[in-house]
């Protein structure tokens, strides 16, 4: 599985992600590739109709925690792209008195959400 910093989606259209890999070049990855993989693996898991239809297409998997957020799309060689949050002594203090410092990070998940709820995608929530 490839993990690349959420950072780097440049953005989302209809059918697609576009992103910038490591080496600075740009790549994409195809959205209904991702949703009928999803969906493949949704009926051999569930036992469900293949048939069935959803208005917002699944593509993958999101999760957010307290070190690490991450959206997996289910692409061929399934992708993940990541939100590393640094625990730092600081910040552990800041848990301690309930203070969110999440919440810049959240942010920025949240938008990527957005963006593919826009496209008419959505992502299973694991959190």
């Amino acid at each position: 599985m490839e993990n690349i910093a959420l950072e780097r989606i440049i953005k989302v259209e209809k059918d697609q992600l576009i992103y910038q890999d490591d080496r600075g070049d740009y790549a994409s990855i195809d959205l209904l590739s991702c949703a009928n993989s999803y969906k493949a693996q949704d009926v051999l898991r569930n036992n469900i109709n293949p048939s069935y239809d959803r208005s917002l297409r699944c593509i993958g998997e999101r999760y957010f925690g307290n070190d690490c957020a991450y959206f997996e799309l289910y692409n061929i060689g399934h992708v993940r792209f990541v939100i590393k949050m640094k625990s730092t002594l600081w910040k552990r203090l800041l848990d301690k008195i309930n203070w969110n410092w999440r919440r810049k990070y959240f942010n920025q998940f949240y938008s990527f959400q957005k963006m593919l709820n826009s496209a008419g995608y959505t992502t299973l929530d694991l959190t």
